[in-house]
């Protein structure tokens, strides 16, 4: 996740998971064209919640370059990770 470590960026989701028990939700930072990266966060998790896209208020001169393909190709990598992972159950878009 773009900014994990920004603690008011991520507070309000790790509180939601609060109820669910400790360490039921955690949190993890990373760039959506890492595979490794995407890897490393899904090892041993039962359920992947994908949240990000690429977003701008700024005018872009290539929508599909910079706003398209990575919102794919990140949704893609998510989808690859949480399948080799083997322990992912569920996945939510």
């Amino acid at each position: 996740m773009r900014g994990a470590d920004d603690k008011a960026e991520t507070e309000h989701l790790v509180a939601l998971g609060a109820g669910a028990g400790e360490g039921r939700l955690r949190v993890f930072p990373g760039d959506l064209l890492d595979g490794a990266a995407l890897m490393a966060a899904a090892r041993g998790c039962s359920g992947v919640f994908h949240l990000a896209t690429p977003c701008t208020v700024y005018p872009v001169s290539d929508p599909q370059g910079q706003m398209v393909v990575p919102a794919v190709e990140g949704t893609l990598n998510v989808l690859r990770a949480a399948k080799e992972a083997r322990t992912v159950r569920r996945v939510v878009v």
